[in-house]
């Protein structure tokens, strides 16, 4: 039997992982300092021009000390 290894991605809200950032490191720089998560990528996703994989999104959460569930953005309002 096979297991099916499918990579699941979902949008993030921007507006919000922004003021996550700013409030608990100060900056985006500060930030990808901190988690190793690249300045265009974090960019691309509070640009909300980019979808983001549940393993760097659990990555994000977890330094922002947040729920993943707070960072998704609802489809159907992209």
């Amino acid at each position: 039997m096979q297991t099916l290894r499918e990579e699941v991605n979902v949008f993030v809200n921007g507006k919000l992982l922004k003021q996550l950032i700013d409030a608990k490191f100060g900056s985006q720089e500060n930030f990808h300092k901190q988690t190793g998560i690249s300045k265009s990528f974090l960019s691309s996703l509070v640009n909300e021009k980019a979808d983001c994989s549940l393993k760097k999104l659990y990555q994000i959460a977890s330094a922002l000390d947040v729920g993943m569930d707070l960072l998704i953005k609802d489809p159907r309002k992209r």
